[in-house]
């Protein structure tokens, strides 16, 4: 660089007055001595400057890469946007809502990362940014017969060496429980020895019986060894959470329009708990309830009840809990009882509804679906549990599942309990 003519020098200085990034490629520090009052400035207005090869430090360096010039360049131009090299030589990537870093041992860590000050701040819901997702072998089709022809036992070691569909540093970051890929055809989702992922299967085959939803079969339910398994239909294609950034304004307002038309069917369905108006998930038994668990309720299993009337004291209970714990009066109107208990799908957003290869829109994962009020979906659908609403989602779940603004409220308060003050008697019954 010493070598360069005095109205070049003037273009480089010029260049670094303005500059991002600058990136010094097997330069040692002598050699850019007289740029130094340049390259200091970049640093200090949030750029970067980048050592690559093996020379001396640079005090003034964001980062130094160091190694052969013909290891690090190639490895720095082929990282991507999302992708970032730290001072001591790893590489950080960023995925929505997770950060991977690739440590110098072969190490990789990954860790949820939701907060706003966070340096993750990769566009969501777009395939573009979406975590990649390794190619999985996958066992070919498999017809229904051969697989009603396999014991439980059968199933239960083909699921030991099947790739999993939560087999993602975001999935493992928050335990999701796993999806495994029996066949290119057919889906094993394991869980705890509950009620729940019966209950999924029988508001799934509910769904199928009485409306003309897109919903994957359900094949076979059985229990081993205190886990439950679900065998299903798998179903191709990207979710919503994927790649709703990605679509048309025009494409996600049809969308938005079937979804209300999946909605108005949803609450159609008919069970002996919507005659009787029982809430709760669905049970072939009215008279013994099972504990709720869906995302209005909070994150977890709360009580079994006998009655609408019993789920309306109890809400208005935990919004006075919410009340006591903050030292005053909310002003939400009381839990709203004005319409009938109806199926609702509990949670329906972005990550459960599977634009198919087939151009269908599927719903999938009903394990939060129950006989509820049916502004209950609208807070299912909310999307809030992880990541904050894409563009145009929130006019969209509206059209989808109606505006309930008043009632959101009102709940918003009661999560509030839910997390906090979940076993505090209500203040009204003292």
């Amino acid at each position: 660089m010493k070598n360069l003519r005095a109205d070049r020098w003037l273009d480089v200085r010029d260049a670094l007055n303005n500059a991002g990034i600058c990136m010094l490629v097997g330069c040692e520090p002598t050699d850019v001595y007289d740029l130094y009052d340049q390259l200091l400035p970049i640093g200090r207005r949030d750029g970067v400057v980048a050592v690559l090869g093996d020379t001396n430090s640079y005090p003034e360096a964001s980062f130094h890469l160091k190694g052969p010039l013909a290891d690090v360049v190639p490895e720095v131009l082929a990282l991507g946007a999302n992708s970032r090299i730290l001072e001591d030589g790893s590489i950080r990537t960023y995925y929505p809502g997770v950060t991977v870093t690739h440590t110098t041992t072969g190490r990789s860590i990954a860790y949820g990362d939701f907060s706003t000050h966070s340096d993750n701040n990769i566009p969501l819901h777009t395939k573009s940014f979406s975590s990649p997702f390794p190619r999985l072998k996958t066992r070919r089709v498999l017809s229904k017969a051969d697989l009603m022809s396999m014991t439980d036992l059968d199933i239960v070691r083909l699921c030991k060496t099947s790739p999993s569909l939560t087999d993602t540093p975001l999935a493992r970051e928050l335990s999701l429980p796993p999806v495994y890929i029996l066949a290119s055809n057919i889906v094993v989702k394991v869980g705890p020895e509950t009620h729940l992922h019966e209950s999924e299967a029988k508001a799934t085959v509910l769904v199928r019986e009485q409306t003309t939803i897109p919903v994957p079969a359900i094949y076979r339910f059985f229990r081993h060894d205190g886990l439950s398994y679900l065998v299903m239909e798998y179903v191709h294609g990207d979710t919503l959470d994927v790649c709703w950034g990605d679509l048309s304004n025009w494409r996600k307002l049809r969308i938005a329009f079937t979804l209300r038309n999946y909605v108005r069917q949803l609450r159609r369905i008919r069970t002996p708990q919507t005659e009787k108006q029982v809430p709760g998930p669905i049970t072939d038994n009215p008279s013994r309830p099972l504990p709720c668990y869906t995302p209005a309720l909070g994150e977890y299993p709360v009580n079994a009840f006998t009655s609408y009337s019993k789920l309306r004291d109890w809400m208005n209970g935990r919004y006075r809990v919410t009340e006591r714990l903050h030292g005053e009066h909310l002003g939400w109107p009381p839990f709203d009882d004005s319409e009938p208990l109806v199926f609702v799908h509990g949670d329906l957003c972005l990550r459960n509804i599977i634009l198919g290869t087939d151009n269908r829109v599927w719903l999938i994962d009903f394990g939060c679906a129950g006989i509820y009020p049916r502004w209950f979906e609208a807070w299912g659908s909310r999307d809030s549990a992880l990541f904050k609403p894409p563009k145009l989602w929130n006019a969209a779940r509206k059209i989808a599942v109606g505006d309930y603004k008043t009632q959101e409220g009102f709940n918003g308060v009661c999560q509030y309990a839910f997390s906090y003050g979940l076993e505090l008697s209500d203040p009204g019954e003292e």
